[in-house]
């Protein structure tokens, strides 16, 4: 009794013996009863919450490992009596409690009051009628039971392990972020639930909504892995991101959207891929940018109505149009068809800002006298009738058919434009000969008919090239126009530029690091059967030891191991593990096949050459963020370059392995560098339409160029070829 504080019937902390006693036992076992004999029925807020203090920490909840207590100031166990009805803010907050055993008498649990602990299983009894927000958030909580007598599950269980969980028939509201940053792939919702939100940054492959929800709520499902989902006409309101999705590999390519629902909020379906969408006739308001940043159709996504009638008058924006039309017009000799092109809308010039811009002014199914001005340029073929025409958008697609004849006299074939080349890169040291031959050797032509003329075979002169000196060198390349196609009325220069970038060999100087420099392990859970297990992983590198930072202080130049202390081959460097180092150099080096390098690894150093290996699978968000890196070169194992993992470098060339298959480029993954162009032979899973934002591009349109073998301009592959940031050129 003498070591706890009482007010009544609530324990209100440590005594003066009591917190003499807690330096020597972390394991707290609580009275039943105050100095008085009454029985204790609360836990006082912040009775035995303890300050996080941890050594070098800033940024605490960016990392929830980071966040954790120092073994020495925190509550390993704690027992909580039977008489417990209210536990209250903060009680248990920042500690290292692994399990704890609510009380089955208990009705109350207060704000944060686990926040920040370790809590790996939880059953919360039935008894618990109020949960309220933070209580078990920042834990590693995999296997949760539910109080059948809750009504709203508050934003309590977010940033924890869970896989797998039951909600209870009786929940009527789940709150925003209630379950947020968990790993839930599946899940069988209540039939009372009415408010429906909660489940952003899981791992979601579909979800079927229950009959009784009327409202999706902020960020509901978003940055999960759905491709496909029914809105129910019972729901009245799709909320505020509930289906954006930034991050994740698979995207949201069909929504169906029953009679019923009324209102698509902001952000509801951002950053998909959807293109068309049939819209009830019972939705009464969509926000401008509900379906904002969309694979669409170049950016926009088609709205359709039942029997295409706009009878709630919604608007379009500059993500959507409702019931769009479009003309095929067909330039056609006879059977034959010479060009064929798609028109959705026309350009119309406003003023914005005080400035005169032009905007796409969409055609509608009802539309009518659209005007269509036939041009069609060929050395062989005219049009017969070069009037205007008229037409009536009576569907959603029309065609119009422009009759072509041949020409009385052919007219000569001249060239149009000239295709451009990917920059090489070389290392330093390399002869004039050996550039030459890493150039491009050949480009394409277009002729006056926008045919392409293919292999036209380059000659290349290097500009005062000097290998032996690192930085940017000028080529030019020279050809011969192909037989049959001549210079027009004003002559082009028959040549392309190149680019050269000689970039300094990686040479590591006291390179010398041993096994014993690192420290391996961490817990993960494994499948076993139905179920899951902990285990140390111990091919896992999670930062230096004290040796490896004795190491460090006269030695910035990293080689990481391929191995750890048992011969087994690395899996991943952890998050955080070589954070804010001061390391100049990294080798990661070949061979280590799968390898994930995790967020933040090597953010905040001063990292100016790097060796990424072959067999590296993923660079996760932030690895390299904030360094001074120039050059980097990936292996054809890559698959993942995660948001912000090279962002704010002074990058001017990124080489991707000619190998370099299905790899995903997430949102802002090479922001603020000064890349020109980078080079993607075969195909992509994605690069994310931000993802070079505010590079110092040298493109006369500002823009990074992706030069690639493998782009398709009616089936995009995910590229966001809308991007403001990069342009995707195809290369023959």
């Amino acid at each position: 009794m003498s070591d706890f504080n009482f007010n009544g019937n609530t324990i209100t902390g440590f005594s003066e013996s009591g917190k003499e006693k807690f330096k020597l036992n972390k394991d707290l076992i609580l009275p039943d009863t105050n100095k008085d004999g009454a029985k204790i029925t609360e836990i006082g807020d912040k009775a035995f919450s303890t300050e996080l203090r941890i050594s070098g920490a800033k940024d605490t909840l960016k990392n929830k490992d980071s966040a954790k207590q120092d073994p020495k100031l925190a509550l390993h166990s704690v027992k909580i009596p039977s008489t417990v009805k209210v536990i209250g803010k903060e009680a248990f907050r920042n500690n290292l409690l692994t399990k704890v055993d609510l009380p089955k008498g208990l009705t109350t649990i207060k704000t944060l009051a686990f926040n920040n602990n370790k809590l790996e299983k939880l059953a919360v009894p039935d008894s618990v009628t109020s949960l309220e927000n933070g209580a078990f958030t920042y834990n590693n909580i995999d296997d949760l039971i539910l109080s059948k007598n809750l009504k709203t599950i508050e934003v309590a269980f977010s940033f924890n392990n869970l896989q797998k969980l039951i909600i209870p028939e009786g929940i009527v509201k789940i709150s925003d972020r209630a379950f947020s940053d968990n790993k839930i792939e599946k899940l069988t919702l209540p039939s009372t639930l009415e408010y429906l939100s909660g489940f952003n940054n899981n791992n979601f492959k579909s979800i079927t909504i229950p009959k009784s929800v009327k409202e999706l709520g902020l960020r509901a499902f978003e940055r999960n892995k759905i491709s496909s989902v029914v809105i129910p006409g019972n729901v009245k309101k799709i909320g505020k991101s509930a289906f954006g999705n930034t991050w994740h590999d698979t995207f949201l390519t069909s929504v169906t959207i029953e009679e019923g629902v009324e209102e698509i909020d902001k952000y509801a379906f951002s950053q998909d891929h959807l293109k068309d969408v049939q819209i009830p006739s019972t939705v009464k308001k969509i926000e401008d940018n509900a379906f904002s940043k969309n694979l669409g159709h170049d950016g926009v996504v088609y709205l359709f109505t039942p029997g295409y009638k706009n009878l709630n008058n919604i608007q379009d924006s500059k993500y959507h149009v409702v019931n769009p039309s479009t003309i095929r017009v067909q330039y056609k000799c006879g059977d034959t068809i010479l060009k064929e092109e798609n028109i959705a809308y026309k350009l119309v010039k406003v003023i914005k800002d005080k400035k005169e811009v032009q905007e796409r002014k969409y055609f509608h199914i009802g539309d009518k006298g659209i005007s269509i001005n036939p041009y069609y340029e060929n050395n062989e073929y005219e049009i017969i009738d070069k009037n205007e025409r008229k037409v009536d958008l009576k569907h959603k697609e029309n065609t119009l058919i422009i009759e072509c004849k041949k020409k009385d006299m052919v007219d000569e074939l001249t060239i149009k434009s000239i295709g451009e080349v990917a920059p090489v890169v070389v290392d330093v040291g390399e002869n004039e000969d050996s550039v030459k031959n890493k150039l491009p050797k050949t480009t394409y032509i277009t002729d006056s008919n926008d045919k392409k003329h293919e292999d036209v075979k380059l000659n290349w002169k290097l500009e005062n090239f000097d290998g032996n000196t690192k930085g940017e060198y000028r080529a030019i390349g020279t050809f011969t126009l192909p037989q049959g196609v001549s210079q027009p009325d004003t002559p082009l220069e028959l040549k392309v530029n190149g680019r050269i970038i000689v970039k300094q060999n990686l040479t590591v100087e006291n390179n010398k690091w041993d096994i014993s420099d690192f420290i391996f392990g961490k817990e993960v859970e494994i499948k076993d059967g139905d179920n899951t297990k902990k285990i140390v992983d111990e091919r896992i590198i999670v930062g230096f030891s004290k040796l490896g930072e004795e190491k460090l202080k006269s030695n910035k130049n990293l080689i990481l191991p391929k191995v750890n202390s048992k011969n087994e081959a690395i899996t991943r460097i952890e998050n955080y593990a070589f954070k804010n180092k001061g390391l100049e150099t990294v080798v990661i080096p070949d061979g280590i096949n799968g390898l994930v390098v995790g967020t933040n690894a090597f953010e905040g150093n001063k990292i100016n050459k790097v060796y990424i290996g072959e067999g590296v699978k993923e660079l996760d968000a932030y690895a390299f963020a904030g360094n001074k890196l120039e050059y980097v070169e990936f292996p054809g194992t890559l698959k993942k370059i995660g948001n912000h993992t090279f962002a704010d470098n002074n990058l001017i060339s990124a080489v991707f392995s000619p190998e370099t298959e299905k790899i995903a480029i997430d949102r802002f993954s090479f922001r603020d560098n000064k890349i020109t162009s980078i080079t993607l032979l075969k195909d992509v899973t994605k690069v994310n339409g931000q993802a070079f934002e505010d590079n110092k591009s040298y493109n006369s349109d500002g823009k990074v160029h992706i030069f690639t073998k493998s782009f398709d301009p009616n089936d995009c592959n995910q590229w966001f070829p809308n991007s403001k940031y990069h342009k995707i050129i195809p290369l023959k």
